[in-house]
């Protein structure tokens, strides 16, 4: 990110002179700062209420409270902790009696983390990878135990 000192220093400089970028620039950099901020604030918020639901006995209220912080974090560009909100819906399917589909959305995590391409992909680092990947070997172990 832009240090804030260097943000308000460029404009004073004359763009076609310096090859520094313009005011029009800086200030979508500035808007983009603040609504990286907002989104991160806005996660930990969402994953406060309850993102980690699976055990909850409110499933509906959880359940959208899961998918939003999914979308809140896809935004955000957090892919990992979107991966998560992913295995607590499978949780939540699973509590909910619906087991075909709690296992469908599981094989389609477990390949998206399996996936060649997950590290480059999502940019996520190999422990972040391993870490979910055990998580949704869990879930798995979790499912065969309704059946």
């Amino acid at each position: 990110m832009m240090p804030v000192a260097t943000a308000l220093l460029v404009p004073i400089l004359p763009a076609k002179e310096s090859g520094v970028p313009g005011l029009q620039w800086c200030r979508l950099l500035g808007r983009w700062e603040r609504l990286e901020s907002q989104l991160a604030s806005l996660a930990a918020l969402a994953s406060t209420l309850g993102g980690g639901h699976f055990m909850c006995r409110q499933l509906g209220s959880a359940r959208r409270m899961a998918l939003a912080q999914q979308r809140i974090c896809l935004l955000a560009g957090r892919y990992g902790a979107a991966m998560r909100c992913e295995l607590h819906l499978v949780y939540g399917e699973a509590q909910a009696g619906r087991l075909r589909a709690s296992a469908r959305r599981l094989r389609r995590l477990m390949r998206a983390v399996r996936g060649p391409q997950v590290v480059t992909r999502f940019g996520l680092g190999n422990n972040e990878v391993d870490e979910i990947g055990a998580m949704c070997v869990g879930a798995a172990s979790f499912l065969r135990g309704l059946r």
